[in-house]
């Protein structure tokens, strides 16, 4: 039997598009975006984009309705938390606490998501020939010095199988639209300068487990 040690579980599903409004959100958003396309309160100095982290009140925009979205991503995260295995049961609640829009020459900077177990993140509006996904950083001591240690190492494992990620400096998903990914919330990670003039718009979740 092969167990993966030390490695993090990661779901990556896809959402529907004909079971939610998908138009109007991205429409709204969108929408938002013309009006300021550097909405950014959580982080001016290194990141370079339009999001509604820490301003969700703003009168300036429109409150996205998210309300179709609710129950299908209920389902994957019931999914993805049915797969790990707890020492009791658990209850779960989880919350849409961002949304992300951006084009050429803005990023977002590397962080985690302090707070909470799980993070998920709906890839809404996503052109995987253009756009730049997002990338996870192996935070492990030992992945900045293999390449030196063992590069021969690096060279036998198919670098295209996630399951070899323990390895790897970086990491990033074949990510299409309306694909939905769901890993521990503590993972680093950031979204690079993109350099396409279509937006490239996201959902973010955090996700709270307590014991029932």
């Amino acid at each position: 039997m092969i167990v993966n040690l030390f490695s993090f579980p990661t779901l990556i599903t896809k959402i529907n598009s004909n079971n939610f409004d998908k138009k109007k959100i991205i429409r709204d958003i969108e929408y938002n975006y013309k009006i300021d396309a550097n909405r950014n309160k959580w982080d001016t100095k290194n990141s370079n984009l339009h999001h509604s982290n820490r301003d969700l009140n703003n009168k300036k925009f429109k409150d996205i309705n998210y309300k179709t979205l609710i129950p299908l991503y209920k389902n994957d995260i019931e999914l993805y938390l049915n797969n790990l295995k707890f020492s009791q049961k658990i209850k779960y609640n989880f919350k849409i606490v961002n949304y992300t829009c951006m084009k050429s020459n803005q990023n977002m900077q590397s962080h985690y998501h302090d707070g909470a177990d799980f993070t998920a993140v709906h890839y809404l509006k996503f052109d995987k020939e253009e756009h730049k996904p997002t990338v996870f950083e192996n935070k492990n001591t030992y992945a900045g010095y293999l390449k030196y240690l063992r590069p021969e190492l690096l060279n036998l494992l198919d670098s295209s199988d996630p399951n070899n990620s323990w390895v790897m400096d970086y990491w990033n998903f074949n990510i299409e639209e309306n694909c939905f990914c769901i890993t521990p919330s503590f993972l680093h990670h950031y979204v690079p300068m993109q350099t396409s003039d279509k937006t490239r718009i996201t959902i973010v979740l955090n996700i709270y487990l307590n014991k029932e």
